[in-house]
């Protein structure tokens, strides 16, 4: 994170909540929403946008918790949970979805939650492969 000025004594105070902090805070808040019986109407077809952008920054805010200070280093520690654990959530997410009353479980918004968390893992390893040929650090 050297583009973005965080006082190092705040991640060295709690390094837990500021790397997993607002990845559980998002996935709460996921559930939250989850649990609305009735959420305005959007065009169709937009939800799925919706869909693929809330599960791309769940699992950026997973990444970033897994490797913590250099967002474009590849590290199959890291890699694998996202890739398994994250469309898991997303799953049980639409699976718990249709437990509540007014809400369903959709195969298609399922699909739009994979699409974004392999959209965003996609994004991090070319972004990893250009600072490497750049000749960045990672």
């Amino acid at each position: 994170m050297d583009h973005v000025s965080v006082p190092t004594a705040m991640r060295k105070r709690s390094p837990f909540l500021f790397y997993w902090g607002p990845f559980l805070a998002f996935a709460s808040a996921i559930l939250l929403f989850s649990s609305v019986p009735r959420l305005p109407e959007v065009p169709r077809g937009s939800d799925k946008v919706l869909h693929f952008l809330e599960y791309a920054v769940f699992a950026f805010l997973f990444w970033r918790a897994l490797v913590k200070k250099d967002l474009f280093s590849f590290r199959w520690a890291s890699f694998l949970p996202v890739v398994l654990i994250s469309p898991g959530f997303a799953a049980l997410d639409e699976l718990y979805q249709s437990t509540v009353p007014g809400r369903h479980a959709s195969f298609s918004d399922w699909w739009a939650d994979v699409a974004g968390i392999f959209a965003l893992i996609t994004l991090i390893l070319i972004g990893g492969r250009w600072r490497t040929r750049a000749g960045y650090e990672t």
